[in-house]
């Protein structure tokens, strides 16, 4: 037996009267509940950023793109804990600079969430993983703030 949906947002009952929709009355709540909030954004960060200071609401989603070329043995690490403040989403991905060559550099990005105000400095480091973290190639940091 196949069930059927009223074509309309509401339908008579046999006592005849009004009863809304389950699809209906989920679409209105969903609306009420989502129309206060606003919209989260994605703010991109690169090289050029170091030293400055970022601004975020809270569930924003911040993007840190910087130059990387992993077949040399490098790469972008997280110094330190940045939480609560900025939970990580996922691992870093690699993107190669307009090109499918072998070994060629590109770009290492990382995401991470706002998941609580307050602030805290995000400290990175491009080194080989057997290395002394204090003996980074190249330190890149921002200081955030989530309101």
């Amino acid at each position: 037996m196949q069930h059927r949906q009223p074509s309309s947002a509401s339908a008579r009952d046999h006592a005849g009267s009004v009863r809304a929709s389950i699809p209906g009355a989920a679409l209105v709540a969903a609306s009420v509940v989502l129309g206060g909030c606003s919209a989260s954004r994605t703010v991109t960060v690169g090289e050029a950023d170091n030293g400055r200071l970022v601004d975020l609401a809270l569930g924003d989603t911040l993007k840190v793109e910087l130059p990387a070329n992993p077949t040399t043995g490098y790469s972008w690490e997280v110094a330190g804990d940045p939480g609560p403040v900025l939970a990580p989403l996922g691992a870093w991905e690699f993107n190669h600079d307009r090109t499918d060559l072998v070994g060629a550099p590109g770009l290492s990005i990382l995401r991470l969430r706002a998941a609580s105000g307050g602030a805290v400095a995000l400290r990175l480091g491009y080194r080989r993983p057997w290395e002394d973290p204090a003996t980074a190639a190249q330190t890149w940091q921002i200081d955030v703030s989530v309101k």
